[in-house]
């Protein structure tokens, strides 16, 4: 605690320096916590998945979407990212797939319908982040799978 003695303008500059140097403190000792939580975030592999029943009729559905509730529809995937925190790519719906081996390559079918990559403390953390995902308003019957991408 500060006394005041002498000079009032001297006081005022040590009040002054002292509340700064408190400032620069809290400031440096709070970046520091953050840069150990971002440096322990582990990232997470995100896929959103339905069955092939599913997909048909949203695509269907899609059809008939307006450009503006296509809009409102895009909008409320970025706000709920957003409020998630930590995403690092959003992802995007993917489209058809085709199986590879030495030998061949063939069409083949899956349940994958997009994905997203995300940052959290641990896979529980990622996980629970999905629990409200638009995702399941679109596909009421489908489900999201997270796995965690293991550091190289």
């Amino acid at each position: 605690m500060l006394k005041q003695s002498g000079n009032p303008t001297e006081f005022k500059e040590r009040r002054q320096e002292a509340i700064y140097t408190n400032f620069m403190h809290n400031w440096y000792t709070h970046l520091c916590k953050l840069i150990i939580i971002l440096r322990n975030m582990k990232k997470y592999f995100v896929l959103y998945m339905a069955s092939e029943g599913d997909f048909k009729k949203a695509m269907g559905e899609m059809a008939n979407v307006t450009p503006a509730e296509q809009e409102a529809s895009m909008q409320e995937w970025k706000d709920w990212m957003e409020s998630k925190g930590g995403v690092v790519d959003m992802g995007a719906p993917l489209g058809k797939t085709k199986r590879v081996m030495p030998s061949e390559i063939s069409d083949m079918r899956n349940e994958i319908g997009g994905y997203s990559i995300i940052e959290a403390a641990s896979h529980e953390d990622a996980a629970k982040k999905m629990q409200d995902s638009p995702h399941f308003k679109m596909m009421p019957g489908g489900w999201i799978e997270v796995m965690e991408v293991m550091p190289m």
